[in-house]
């Protein structure tokens, strides 16, 4: 029953982000907050690779000076 509610909830999802608004703290904020949800996945698994890449990229996020708004059109 989960995998035939994916699509509904990947499509609310989708039509959800489409309507934040473009704005410099609500960015960092999500950023934040998809970086908090990959932690939690990631630390589910057994293995440590995952681990070290998310750290890494994690890492580069907060530290990164291009903003995001620079690679969306």
């Amino acid at each position: 029953m989960f995998k035939a509610l994916i699509p509904f909830a990947s499509k609310i999802i989708k039509d959800a982000v489409k309507k934040i608004p473009n704005d410099a703290v609500i960015g960092d904020r999500l950023i934040e907050l998809c970086l908090t949800i990959l932690a939690k996945a990631v630390k589910s698994t057994n293995t440590d690779v995952d681990d070290q890449l998310f750290a890494q990229v994690a890492t580069a996020i907060r530290k990164r000076e291009v903003k995001a708004d620079d690679f969306v059109s």
